[in-house]
């Protein structure tokens, strides 16, 4: 573990304090407002609301701008129908409608649990 990472993240701030911004709260709450002003946006929490953020994230987003999706391949799990469980079929249900999505280009990186990278058009 870096321990002047926080310090380093600090300095950063200072130094370029119209392009930084450090917001804490409940995610929901807290993207109110941003419609359309980010470049990247990085999505890896509960599985049950990865369509929810995606949705909300493509709003927040300026064409152009990158939604990244961590663990869309589960550990191998969404391939495996016989796994059935609430996060690996809401995960399941999101690449299915990433995959048909016109609104986005895609990749998909293999690496660890799988990223995907949506390119907003």
């Amino acid at each position: 573990m870096d321990e002047n990472r926080p310090a380093r993240l600090e300095r950063g701030r200072r130094r370029q304090p119209h392009r930084t911004h450090h917001r804490t709260g409940a995610g929901h709450a807290r993207l109110e407002g941003l419609a359309g002003q980010l470049d990247l946006a990085f999505i890896d929490a509960n599985k049950d609301d990865y369509d929810a953020y995606y949705e909300r994230c493509l709003k927040l987003v300026r064409p152009g701008g990158l939604v990244l999706i961590d663990n869309v391949l589960w550990g191998g799990s969404v391939a495996n129908l016989a796994i059935d469980d609430r996060d690996t079929k809401a995960i399941r249900v999101l690449n299915a409608k990433l995959k048909s999505d016109e609104r986005v280009d895609l990749a998909l990186f293999t690496v660890g649990d799988g990223m995907t990278c949506a390119l907003k058009r």
